[in-house]
């Protein structure tokens, strides 16, 4: 009989342990916190790993050296907000990140409809139907017509001792390393009835819109053309609210 009352006793003293209510719940994992703290973020925060370079490099593979910076992105048709996004102009990529978490993932142009970076908005342009380079563009004027920038970077040597103009500027330039990112700058006019133009300068704009070289003389007589962004939308928003001939 001693063996029944053994098990007996184990028996009860199983039942009384798991009986007692937990003083405490259960550590959660650093997996558990993340989910937690992503929520609704969570689809998006799964996708593959962001590339990291490891060679040295000037200049940056990414649209601008100030880092990740707060944001939103419609990914696979799906409005994400509440993110820390960066873009990789390199690869055409977008790199995203939770507030509460380190964790960087990509997501390629395929993917991603639009993103918002520091209030500046990228499209994809053939989600739209338009015909152009896989990647993003960001929208520099919107207003009845558009006017979009897409700057492409790809990885070049520099075989000279000098220092190379790399197109952009870099604090952190290392004459003594050869490898950086060039810089290439292209716009595009979307009118009003949807027709994409791509164009090099304001010779184009000043065609298309015959009053605006008045305008330009008239409104715009100290300013640098060579800041293209701050310049093509300036002019435009004058053409906009005083006519410039619209065609």
């Amino acid at each position: 009989m001693r063996p029944l009352f053994t098990a007996t006793l184990a028996s009860f003293v199983l039942t009384l342990l798991l009986s007692v209510p937990s003083s405490g719940q259960e550590e959660k994992t650093d997996y558990d916190r993340y989910v937690e703290a992503a929520g609704d973020r969570l689809p998006v925060l799964r996708a593959k790993r962001a590339q990291r370079y490891s060679f040295a490099y000037n200049g940056t593979p990414y649209h601008d050296p100030n880092g990740f910076k707060d944001g939103e992105a419609c990914i696979c048709g799906k409005v994400y907000r509440n993110l820390i996004v960066n873009y990789n102009v390199n690869l055409q990529s977008l790199e995203v990140r939770s507030p509460e978490s380190p964790l960087t993932r990509t997501y390629d142009t395929d993917d991603v409809d639009w993103f918002i970076r520091d209030g500046v908005k990228y499209i994809n342009l053939r989600k739209e139907g338009h015909d152009v380079k896989e990647g993003f563009f960001e929208i520099v004027y919107d207003g009845k017509d558009k006017i979009y920038r897409r700057i492409d970077k790809s990885i070049d040597v520099n075989t000279f001792s000098n220092i190379v103009n790399i197109g952009y500027t870099d604090p952190n330039y290392d004459d003594s390393i050869i490898s950086f990112f060039n810089f290439k700058e292209s716009w595009y006019l979307e009118s009003g009835d949807g027709e994409l133009f791509p164009f090099k300068n304001s010779r184009f704009l000043f065609k298309k819109y015959p009053g605006s070289k008045r305008i330009a003389k008239a409104r715009l007589p100290y300013f640098n053309e060579s800041d293209h962004a701050f310049w093509y939308s300036t002019l435009m928003t004058y053409i906009e609210n005083e006519g410039g001939n619209r065609p």
